[in-house]
């Protein structure tokens, strides 16, 4: 297919040619494109070779392509857990990789790439890769981190380890005491914001109700003082009418004040609308004829490409009924002459 296209069409390639065969494993056609198309390919090539384990490209691509590769194909390669490609790269390329190397591998359980990383490439045993390996389930890796590590013990580690049900792991790292501590701060602190929440939300309550209270108080008189036909409820009766004066009083100035601003903003307001409608007219003229202009110019487009494509058929069959109509003329003219 690749041959076809490049010896029929004439629409060539971009790089993303080379960096898809590659990342796919696609040697025969990487050197293909190699050999007969001037694209190349980019840092993509090598980095999708190597983390898609197609070791062969890889190296093809090392010895015949100067584009090289970037920390994503060891950091790739690690979180696969390809040794071989991880050691290949170390040896071959200087790109080397990103803290992230260490973090995939440790997520995903591989101890010898975890190892080799650490020993080899110089990647730190941080709070983060340990955190990654904890929150997987993954003792070993935990053990081997936390044995080299080079940040302060933290909770997180701990914590996410037993939300998702790792209680070897927990258990491990609060064997050594500077996680335990860590953990035990974190655990406290979590209880204190959790009681400073409970006591807001119950203060807010209050103050809900204090506030239903002053603006509402006829609401809550059958609560706190029933109507048992005692005198009690005749000093409520003055508040819950002046209340509702009050309430009224409100209502009337509202609507009195957003008489008097209708009133005095009306003519500025209608002609900022007004404005902005015309505004928004012009534009979706102008965008109605650039889109006229876009559709002309697609169609002129596709025009020029079918009547290229079809240029050649159309000729040939056009010779072809010609001829067979000439043909078929001399035929007629030799029987007339055979029977004169």
């Amino acid at each position: 297919m690749v041959t076809w296209l490049h010896e029929n069409r004439s629409e060539g390639c971009t790089t993303a040619a080379m960096d898809g065969a590659a990342s796919n494993g696609h040697l025969y056609i990487v050197k293909f494109l190699h050999a007969n198309r001037s694209e190349g390919c980019t840092t993509a090539a090598m980095d999708g070779a190597v983390g898609n384990s197609h070791v062969a490209v890889a190296r093809w691509l090392h010895q015949n392509r100067s584009e090289g590769c970037t920390t994503a194909a060891m950091d790739n390669a690690a979180g696969q857990g390809y040794l071989a490609a991880v050691k290949w790269l170390d040896g071959n390329r200087s790109a080397g990789c990103s803290p992230a190397a260490m973090i995939n591998a440790a997520s995903k359980g591989y101890l010898d790439v975890v190892k080799y990383l650490h020993t080899n490439v110089n990647q730190r045993a941080t709070d983060t890769a340990i955190i990654a390996a904890a929150e997987n389930g993954h003792l070993r890796v935990v053990e081997y981190l936390h044995e080299n590590r080079s940040d302060d013990c933290g909770a997180d580690a701990i914590i996410r380890a037993k939300k998702n049900g790792h209680s070897t792991v927990a258990e491990f790292l609060l064997k050594h005491e500077d996680c335990r501590v860590a953990y035990e701060v974190e655990h406290a602190k979590s209880l204190a914001e959790g009681r400073a929440a409970a006591i807001e939300k119950a203060w807010q309550f209050l103050w809900l109700v204090l506030l239903t209270f002053r603006l509402f108080p006829q609401a809550l008189v059958g609560i706190f003082l029933p109507n048992s036909g005692h005198g009690s409820a005749s000093g409520v009766e003055p508040l819950v009418t002046e209340t509702r004066a009050r309430a009224e009083m409100e209502a009337r100035i509202r609507a009195e004040e957003e008489a008097s601003i209708r009133s005095k903003e009306e003519a500025r307001i209608r002609a900022e609308v007004e404005a902005s409608i015309r505004a928004e007219t012009k534009m979706n003229t102008l965008s109605e004829k650039e889109e006229r202009s876009r559709c002309e110019q697609l169609e002129e487009e596709i025009r020029a490409g079918i009547r290229a494509e079809m240029q050649n058929t159309v000729e040939e069959k056009m010779r072809a009924e010609i001829r067979a109509e000439l043909l078929g003329e001399d035929k007629k003219q030799a029987e007339v002459a055979v029977c004169d």
